[in-house]
């Protein structure tokens, strides 16, 4: 960031289907007049650390995989599939750290009533991507 100062944008959101994100204390730069992501490799890291951090199933079985609470390890095959949220923060290199809000399709624990999100998921993986590139947009904040 060689001495470049950092703004911060008021949360800011965005949604696709049944997904929807808040980003509280994101961080921008100025770059020829407009906002830019704090740094080059921002939106993979960022990315990458949000579905890290978020609470998901963990699994267990051999040849068929069968959904499990991360806390208490109780089956959750059948527990339905809800909408559920969660929050979590994300600190990345020198940046002050982001909240991030989601509400996505996950499951409630039958026996301890922890929730994880069906972050695994491809088709909600991908609109959890989708509804950071609109608060992003909204906000006219861009790669680079």
């Amino acid at each position: 960031m060689r001495g470049e100062q950092l703004g911060e944008v008021p949360p800011i959101s965005g949604a696709k289907h049944e997904s929807s994100v808040t980003l509280t204390g994101m961080s921008f730069r100025m770059k020829k007049g407009e906002r830019h992501f704090p740094y080059s490799e921002f939106g993979s890291e960022f990315i990458g650390a949000l579905h890290k951090q978020l609470p998901k199933p963990t699994h267990r079985g051999l040849n068929r995989w069968t959904p499990v609470c991360p806390a208490c390890g109780t089956s959750l095959a059948g527990a339905g599939v809800q909408q559920t949220r969660a929050s979590v923060n994300i600190a990345l290199r020198t940046i002050p750290t982001i909240r991030v809000d989601v509400d996505m399709p996950g499951r409630t624990c039958p026996a301890c009533g922890h929730a994880v999100v069906l972050i695994g998921d491809r088709d909600i993986a991908s609109d959890v991507s989708d509804a950071l590139i609109e608060a992003f947009q909204r906000e006219a904040i861009k790669p680079g």
